[in-house]
C-alpha cells in the first residue's frame, strides 16, 4: 500500500502462506517468508523471486540494502536482493526461529533449539555459541553488540555478554530493580575462565556454577547482593 494514498502498489502470493514480511531500509525491496519458503520483491519493476524450499521460514533481517538474512528450516541463509545466496550457516539442532544482525551486519545471531549461535560472514560454523536447553524464539542484540537477550518458549529470559569464542563471565542482575524502561547493570560479575554451562541456586546467597573447562564453583554472594 502507498503511504500517501489508499491505492495498492502491488500484490503477489507466497505459496503455503505468509509468516513474515520486511522492507529493506530504502524501501526498494521486500522480503517475505512462510511455511514453504521465501520470496523477494523489487519495487523498480515489481519483479518477484520465490524460493519454494519446503523448509519452514518465519524470520528475516536486512543488513543495509544489499543483503538480507533469513531462516530456511534448520539453516540461516544470507541472500542478495535478487534472491541469489551469498552464504549459509551450518544446520542448527532444530528449526531456526529468528535471526538478528550484529556489528553492522558483519555477524549474524541465529536462534534455534538449544542455543543462540553467532556467525561471522561467510563462515558456516559458529564463532560463538550461547547454549540453553530449550527453544529460543527471539534474540535481541544491544546496539553496542556486547549483549544478546533471548526469549524462550518456556517463558525464560536469558542474557549473554558476547565475546569472540568462549565467555567465562557469570553476571547477576536484580531484574525487578529500577524504573520501567530504564537500563540495568549487573550487581555482581564473576570471571570463571571458560564458558558457563550450568547454574543452580543453593539458598538465597549461594550460587553453584559449572564451566566447560570442568570446574564446579560455589559462589557466595556478598552481603547486600542477595537476589
Amino acid at each position: 500500500m502507498s503511504t500517501t494514498s489508499d491505492a495498492p502498489v502491488d500484490d503477489f502470493p507466497l505459496p503455503g502462506g505468509l509468516l513474515y514480511a520486511a522492507l529493506s531500509p530504502d524501501a526498494q525491496h521486500l522480503v517475505v517468508a512462510g511455511p514453504g519458503g521465501h520470496g523477494l520483491w523489487r519495487r523498480a519493476d515489481r519483479r518477484v523471486r520465490r524460493a519454494t524450499t519446503g523448509a519452514w521460514s518465519q524470520a528475516a533481517a536486512w543488513s543495509g540494502t544489499d543483503r538480507v538474512a533469513g531462516a530456511n528450516g534448520r539453516r540461516a541463509v544470507v541472500l542478495r536482493p535478487d534472491g541469489s545466496e551469498m552464504w549459509a550457516a551450518e544446520p542448527a539442532a532444530g528449526t531456526v526461529t529468528d535471526v538478528a544482525r550484529m556489528r553492522g551486519g558483519r555477524r549474524l545471531a541465529v536462534a534455534a533449539y538449544g542455543a543462540v549461535r553467532c556467525h561471522e560472514c561467510h563462515r558456516a560454523a559458529p564463532l560463538a555459541t550461547y547454549p540453553y536447553v530449550g527453544s529460543h524464539l527471539a534474540p535481541a542484540v544491544a546496539p553496542t553488540g556486547r549483549w544478546i537477550c533471548g526469549g524462550n518458549q518456556d517463558a525464560v529470559l536469558h542474557i549473554w555478554r558476547t565475546r569472540d569464542g568462549d565467555d567465562g563471565t557469570l553476571a547477576l542482575w536484580r531484574a525487578s530493580a529500577g524504573p520501567a524502561g530504564g537500563s540495568l547493570r549487573p550487581v555482581q560479575r564473576y570471571e570463571l575462565g571458560s564458558a558457563v554451562t550450568a547454574v543452580a541456586w543453593s539458598g538465597p546467597g549461594l550460587l553453584i556454577a559449572a564451566t566447560r573447562g570442568g570446574r564446579i564453583v560455589a559462589l557466595r554472594l556478598p552481603d547486600g547482593t542477595r537476589l
